[in-house]
């Protein structure tokens, strides 16, 4: 990431010519709702770090509101965010790295001459987006457990996949509900080693589903990575992570991941393409509210 005007590929330029630094500011404004979204669900209020994140959001929110540039704001966010992170770093979700590379680049981006805003948030932000899918293909394809379906069997079996659908199944809820009783017993007791409970299976071949499940996550996340490194301006590159955002959240409910990819998506979108622009904005929002709520 950087503010160097060098660095953004022009085959990959906006061909909309809004080139000048409010749109970029104006941009800023979906991060901020994913920001509050993360400081919101996160546990406590009287973490130092995030009281500076807070502040950061409230700089970013004015300096919005009065067409100033937001990046000093950005810097305390990442700042807040980075600090909560040294704080507790085997505790926190993956949305919460993701928030803190993307404040980073929301600050060298904006901190950038007025002409090279807007070029510099779509280009850091999609190699962010590179970065993310790459790492999160490699580290599945290297995963043992992930690749042998042991994983996602497990997951599926207490609960943790496809919450919203089980209720339409009540053999498969039942299923699901002994299973969490019986977790949630065996985690009570004291640990013994080599101690070990059986689950019952909720669905039908559920190590054959998983295996399925673990190639379909691997073939979406490798081919977000593939669109924007290759063809970041690709409207087939956007709309597929539209629908990755929307079939997460029926599948996983990692409301905060899902709308920080939503507005990812939205900084890197090209201005060309209103229509998902707009479909990233309405996504990143419900997400967000929903992560909140």
């Amino acid at each position: 990431m950087s503010w160097t005007h060098y660095l953004p590929d022009p085959r990959h330029a906006d061909r909309s010519g809004a080139a000048g630094g409010s749109a970029a500011d104006r941009e800023s404004i979906v991060l901020a709702f994913v920001c509050l979204a993360y400081v919101a669900t996160t546990q406590g209020f009287g973490d130092p770090s995030r009281a500076v994140a807070w502040l950061g959001l409230g700089a970013v929110l004015l300096a919005f509101v009065g067409a100033r540039a937001t990046w000093p704001g950005w810097g305390l966010v990442t700042l807040g965010l980075a600090f909560g992170i040294a704080g507790r770093p085997f505790a926190v979700a993956n949305h919460h790295f993701v928030l803190t590379w993307a404040s980073l680049a929301m600050v060298l981006s904006l901190s950038a001459p007025d002409g090279e805003r807007v070029g510099l948030v779509r280009h850091n932000v999609r190699w962010l987006l590179v970065a993310i899918m790459g790492f999160a293909t490699l580290h599945k394809f290297i995963s043992g457990p992930f690749m042998d379906g042991s994983f996602l069997a497990f997951g599926i079996s207490a609960g943790a996949f496809a919450e919203p659908l089980v209720g339409y199944c009540a053999r498969c809820a039942a299923a699901i509900a002994q299973n969490e009783a019986a977790l949630g017993a065996f985690r009570a007791t004291v640990p013994e080693a080599g101690a070990s409970i059986t689950l019952v299976d909720p669905i039908g071949n559920l190590s054959l589903v998983a295996r399925a499940f673990g190639a379909s996550i691997i073939f979406v996340e490798a081919a977000m990575f593939a669109g924007f490194l290759l063809a970041p301006r690709s409207r087939w590159t956007h709309l597929l992570v539209l629908a990755f955002a929307v079939v997460l959240g029926v599948i996983r409910q990692e409301l905060t991941f899902i709308s920080v990819v939503a507005a990812l998506g939205y900084l890197s979108c090209p201005s060309g393409h209103l229509w998902l622009r707009r479909a990233y904005l309405v996504a990143a929002v419900v997400f967000s509210g929903l992560s909140v709520y």
